[in-house]
């Protein structure tokens, strides 16, 4: 048998050397699928599940339009042009989609510790950036944050920062990051929220997808639709509706709940609860319909001070349908401009201390 001359057994292992080094660089099929949608990363014990396609909101005239009236001084605006300005990231031209997890309740001091972000974007070359993101840190909320240390877990890289609270000496924080690829990037303050994703991420144990429940859950809302969501309920405080509200015994049958809000020509909100049975989802039916009833004597009260909102909460449809009721609203793109200025209006006086709302 001839043998293969050296120059050319050369030449040949130059020539498959790139593919050698591709196998087993190649991402998992289910990376790929978190990819598509996000929120198959979350554990199965998720409660309550949030789902933001940012790539189609920023192209609503009446998102643009908010982003460019907010002032310098305007926290969100403070934070996206220093993550521009300090870090090169763009947060709203780099992220198309959002998905938020929570499992568990928050503490008081910690808001956010009970939850897990999963986006999907253009993440290349911000790892590389991650002590321009440390710097950044600790002159706007951490006190000297020390750099990032890397962890494997799950076959992935997790960058973590630990530093105390600018605001309060007493808090500690500890700042997770993954970028489980290129689209990836997986965000939380809980390591073990960090891990248990991570987890499914790569394969290794079963996630929300394919929990039971979830998946009779994911039925409810429109999963095309730009923000989406739902989880466990849990009746509000009687103090937290009044007055709109002085009797919401009747929510007790709700065991779920879930929204969508689509946005085409007309902006359709949608939302509602489920109950274990029919028969709970007729009685708590009546109960959001009485509810409702309620609080149109609130929004008569104040249709001077919030007449767009007054008007869409006039037209609220509600209907039962099996184990739940539902409910639903339009409004157009201009309706929805002018609720925004109405809102934020709102909010700026409930900062100065000038509520409108007060009784």
């Amino acid at each position: 048998m001839p043998m293969i001359p050296l120059h050319r057994y050369c030449l040949l292992l130059l020539v498959l050397l790139p593919a050698v080094a591709l196998t087993g660089c190649g991402k998992s099929d289910f990376v790929v699928a978190v990819e598509q949608n996000p929120y198959f990363g979350l554990p199965g014990d998720t409660q309550h599940l949030h789902s933001l396609d940012l790539g189609r909101l920023r192209t609503r005239r009446w998102f643009q339009d908010d982003m460019a009236r907010r002032e310098q001084g305007d926290e969100l605006r403070r934070l996206l042009d220093g993550l521009r300005d300090h870090v090169g990231f763009d947060l709203i031209r780099q992220i198309d989609q959002i998905n938020l997890g929570q499992r568990g309740v928050a503490e008081e001091d910690r808001p956010f510790g009970n939850t897990i972000l999963i986006a999907r974007g253009r993440f290349e070359g911000l790892q590389g950036r991650l002590d321009d993101l440390r710097r950044w840190l600790g002159e706007e909320w951490l006190i000297q944050p020390r750099p990032f240390e890397q962890v494997q877990h799950a076959g992935f890289t997790i960058h973590r920062l630990e530093a105390r609270s600018q605001f309060n000496e007493q808090h500690s924080y500890r700042i997770e990051l993954a970028f489980p690829s290129d689209q990836l990037l997986v965000l939380s303050l809980s390591p073990t929220l960090m891990a248990d994703s991570l987890a499914v991420i790569a394969g290794q144990v079963e996630g929300l997808r394919l929990e039971e429940g979830w998946r009779q859950r994911l039925n409810w809302p429109d999963l095309s639709a730009v923000a989406w969501g739902g989880g466990d309920f849990s009746p509000p405080d009687t103090v937290a509706l009044a007055p709109m509200a002085s009797d919401i015994s009747g929510l007790t049958a709700a065991r779920h709940y879930f929204y969508d809000v689509g946005m085409a020509d007309q902006i359709r909100f949608g939302g509602g609860l489920a109950a274990n049975t029919i028969e709970e989802a007729t009685q708590l039916t009546e109960s959001v319909r009485a509810m409702h009833q309620a609080g149109r004597f609130y929004m008569v009260m104040h249709a001077q001070q919030l007449p767009v909102l007054a008007e869409l909460y006039d037209r609220i449809m509600i209907s039962n349908n099996l184990n739940r009721v539902q409910l639903v609203v339009t409004a157009s793109q201009d309706q929805m401009s002018a609720l925004v200025r109405e809102l934020w209006a709102l909010v700026q006086k409930e900062a100065a201390g000038d509520s409108a709302l007060r009784p």
